[in-house]
């Protein structure tokens, strides 16, 4: 396989945007040490760098939560700074209109935009309730659990609840449900 890349999008739309005026001084030195430059991004970044990165940006931004808690909340945050990046802009005016299912139907595509590695599997289980596979979640799936939360809270999806399982080395199965 090919290197696994994160694209300079994703970094944007999480460290620039979503982490945004809770970078410090010191969180930004730590982060150009791992090899994210903030203020002079990369087309591409290694997928196990921006797992670190995610982990110690989780650590220092909410030091009083479980490590889960604090991924979710940086899956959030990505998703708040990814939706003021352009593909970020359009991509949730779609998933406005086409609502929760079609939006996670489409998964696979909206993380391509972000990443050249991540495939996924949909599956409907029923009115409200929807398997996604991962092939791949960098260790991280809490992280993921926390974009698609708020990536549906954004679409409208209302009572989002996300819990997982997790796969081989790297993949994971999402249970994905919300209120119909």
């Amino acid at each position: 396989m090919s290197e696994r890349l994160w694209f300079q999008q994703a970094i944007e739309g999480l460290f620039v945007r979503g982490v945004g005026e809770a970078m410090t001084p010191t969180l930004r030195a730590r982060l150009v040490a791992l090899g994210i430059d903030t203020a002079a991004l990369r087309p591409g970044y290694d997928a196990d760098v921006v797992t670190r990165a995610i982990r110690l940006t989780a650590a220092e931004l909410f030091p009083g939560r479980s490590e889960g808690e604090a991924l979710r909340e940086m899956g959030a945050l990505f998703m708040r700074g990814y939706v003021e990046t352009l593909l970020g802009k359009a991509m949730i005016q779609l998933m406005r209109v086409v609502g929760p299912r079609r939006s996670l139907e489409r998964m696979q595509r909206n993380f391509r935009t972000g990443s050249n590695y991540i495939e996924t599997r949909f599956t409907s289980l029923g009115q409200g309730k929807v398997e996604l596979w991962f092939n791949d979640v960098s260790d991280i799936p809490d992280y993921f659990a926390g974009v698609m939360i708020a990536g549906d809270q954004m679409a409208n999806a209302p009572n989002i609840r996300v819990s997982f399982t997790r796969g081989g080395a790297a993949s994971c199965t999402f249970l994905v449900e919300w209120d119909e």
